[in-house]
């Protein structure tokens, strides 16, 4: 063997077995998580591993969990890099990820995309917190009857300038349980409600049947997102929202269905009448 390929070969082990705890995913182009020659130890992803998408094999890179496929992970970076990546997650079809930590869009620059698409009738559950855009520009959207459970949720956060827009859509369900006032949104300046600054850009909007459920002690500061247009309901503001307090410590943040709204309005006219 000749010197140069011994080097070569030793290198490259060693770049495998130093990073063994971590999975890096190199988009081999048929973007399907479970399929080994899209991971660099030739392996797909176990319950412990820290996945990174580095955009190693070019970008925009693609990663496809679909039906059938139950996906596992430790830690899940959408967009780990300092090279204006661009990375997208998608959970489909009946596809499930469970994660036990975290998963984290754009992370590292403030430069790079992260997007992660949560459709169908899909489950992801994180055992961790959901973080949307990190330190870069996310999109993070859910539809049809997709199902997506975390710790908390931070959007939009560390890096003044990044960006995250989330949007539910369908029958989808979005559930959070922290009880910490951060553990539903970041990326304010001056209190939510205030009209004051922010220092980067959160948002989402909900529309058609989709629910966000948020543990109770967040409410307020849930309606202070409102207020200042940050949460919106079909693109508007509290009129469009149907909120619900329920005995097990959770506030339901949901969209009527147009049917509701004018049930909604109708009532509202008669009590007008009526007064």
């Amino acid at each position: 063997m000749s010197t140069k390929k011994f080097l070569v070969i030793t290198v490259l082990f060693l770049a495998v077995t130093g990073i063994a705890s971590a999975a890096h995913y190199l988009d081999s182009g048929n973007h399907l998580w479970n399929d080994p020659a899209n991971w660099l130890a030739g392996t797909v992803p176990g319950a412990a591993d820290e996945i990174n998408f580095v955009g190693w094999m070019g970008s925009p890179e693609v990663c496809n969990i679909g039906s059938g496929v139950n996906a596992v992970a430790g830690q899940v970076y959408v967009g780990y890099s300092t090279n204006s990546i661009t990375t997208t997650l998608n959970v489909s079809g009946t596809g499930t990820l469970n994660v036990t930590g975290d998963v984290r869009t754009a992370f590292v620059d403030d430069a790079t995309t992260g997007n992660m698409n949560v459709s169908d009738d899909a489950v992801v559950n994180i055992g961790g917190y959901l973080i949307v855009a990190q330190q870069g520009m996310s999109t993070f959207t859910m539809t049809g009857n997709a199902s997506v459970t975390a710790t908390g949720l931070w959007n939009s956060m560390w890096v003044a300038g990044s960006v995250g827009h989330m949007y539910l859509s369908g029958n989808s369900i979005l559930t959070t349980t922290s009880t910490e006032w951060d553990g539903f949104y970041w990326g304010d300046i001056d209190p939510v409600g205030t009209g004051g600054a922010y220092y980067s850009d959160p948002h989402m909007d909900i529309s058609e049947n989709a629910t966000l459920s948020i543990a109770t002690g967040n409410k307020e500061y849930a309606l202070g997102l409102i207020a200042d247009g940050r949460l919106t309901a079909n693109g508007g503001g509290l009129e469009n929202f149907l909120i619900t307090d329920l005995q097990n410590g959770q506030t339901i943040f949901q969209v009527p269905e147009p049917m509701t709204l004018s049930l909604l309005a109708f009532g509202g006219l008669l009590l007008r009448r009526k007064s």
